[in-house]
Protein backbone atom coordinates (compact mmCIF):
# COMPACT_ATOMS: atom_id res chain seq x y z
CA UNK A 1 0.00 0.00 0.00
CA UNK A 2 2.74 2.76 0.99
CA UNK A 3 4.41 1.63 -2.72
CA UNK A 4 0.76 2.39 -4.50
CA UNK A 5 1.11 5.57 -2.22
CA UNK A 6 4.48 6.40 -3.60
CA UNK A 7 3.74 5.95 -7.17
CA UNK A 8 0.71 7.94 -6.90
CA UNK A 9 2.04 10.79 -5.58
CA UNK A 10 5.03 11.00 -8.37
CA UNK A 11 2.49 10.75 -11.19
CA UNK A 12 0.74 13.18 -9.78
CA UNK A 13 3.44 15.97 -9.25
CA UNK A 14 5.27 14.96 -12.43
CA UNK A 15 1.60 15.41 -14.82
CA UNK A 16 0.65 18.57 -12.87
CA UNK A 17 -2.12 17.68 -10.86
CA UNK A 18 -0.57 18.68 -7.37
CA UNK A 19 -0.11 22.37 -9.25
CA UNK A 20 -3.89 21.70 -9.73
CA UNK A 21 -4.51 20.99 -5.97
CA UNK A 22 -2.35 24.42 -5.53
CA UNK A 23 -4.70 26.32 -7.81
CA UNK A 24 -7.78 25.54 -6.15
CA UNK A 25 -6.25 26.46 -2.86
CA UNK A 26 -4.36 29.39 -3.47
CA UNK A 27 -6.88 32.07 -1.28
CA UNK A 28 -6.98 29.98 1.88
CA UNK A 29 -4.93 30.39 4.95
CA UNK A 30 -2.08 28.88 5.54
CA UNK A 31 -0.38 28.09 8.94
CA UNK A 32 3.21 27.74 9.87
CA UNK A 33 4.69 25.48 12.50
CA UNK A 34 7.95 26.18 13.67
CA UNK A 35 9.93 24.24 16.52
CA UNK A 36 13.24 25.50 17.32
CA UNK A 37 15.06 28.92 15.73
CA UNK A 38 18.57 28.81 16.67
CA UNK A 39 21.93 30.25 15.89
CA UNK A 40 23.60 29.01 12.54
CA UNK A 41 26.62 27.84 15.23
CA UNK A 42 24.24 25.20 16.38
CA UNK A 43 22.77 23.69 13.80
CA UNK A 44 23.98 20.48 12.89
CA UNK A 45 23.41 18.17 10.27
CA UNK A 46 22.35 15.43 12.21
CA UNK A 47 18.45 13.94 12.87
CA UNK A 48 18.00 15.50 16.32
CA UNK A 49 18.51 18.82 14.57
CA UNK A 50 16.22 18.28 11.15
CA UNK A 51 13.07 20.28 12.34
CA UNK A 52 15.25 23.56 13.73
CA UNK A 53 15.93 26.65 11.62
CA UNK A 54 18.48 28.88 11.51
CA UNK A 55 18.09 32.17 12.60
CA UNK A 56 18.98 33.44 8.82
CA UNK A 57 16.94 30.97 7.37
CA UNK A 58 13.70 31.83 9.68
CA UNK A 59 14.12 35.07 8.88
CA UNK A 60 14.71 34.53 4.76
CA UNK A 61 11.13 31.94 5.35
CA UNK A 62 9.42 35.18 6.76
CA UNK A 63 10.13 37.81 4.15
CA UNK A 64 8.84 35.26 1.10
CA UNK A 65 5.84 34.81 3.73
CA UNK A 66 5.29 37.92 3.65
CA UNK A 67 5.57 38.69 0.11
CA UNK A 68 3.30 36.43 -0.65
CA UNK A 69 0.51 36.26 2.22
CA UNK A 70 -0.72 38.81 4.69
CA UNK A 71 0.29 37.93 8.42
CA UNK A 72 -2.53 37.42 10.48
CA UNK A 73 -4.00 36.55 14.06
CA UNK A 74 -7.43 35.62 12.58
CA UNK A 75 -8.05 32.02 11.59
CA UNK A 76 -10.02 31.39 8.06
CA UNK A 77 -9.08 35.13 6.37
CA UNK A 78 -8.02 34.65 2.63
CA UNK A 79 -4.81 34.56 1.58
CA UNK A 80 -3.18 35.06 4.78
CA UNK A 81 -0.72 33.42 7.38
CA UNK A 82 -0.45 32.31 11.14
CA UNK A 83 2.83 31.47 12.01
CA UNK A 84 3.04 29.20 15.50
CA UNK A 85 5.63 27.72 17.23
CA UNK A 86 5.63 24.31 18.54
CA UNK A 87 6.41 23.24 22.75
CA UNK A 88 7.18 26.97 23.34
CA UNK A 89 11.03 26.72 23.91
CA UNK A 90 12.75 29.60 25.30
CA UNK A 91 14.81 29.36 22.10
CA UNK A 92 11.68 30.59 20.24
CA UNK A 93 11.20 33.58 22.58
CA UNK A 94 14.93 34.30 22.38
CA UNK A 95 16.07 34.32 18.98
Amino acid sequence: MKRLSIIFYFISYYTGVVYLFYFFNRRNQRIFNYHHILPEKFIENNLVYNYSHSISSFKSQLELIKKRLEPSFQFHKEKSAIITFDDGALNNYTY
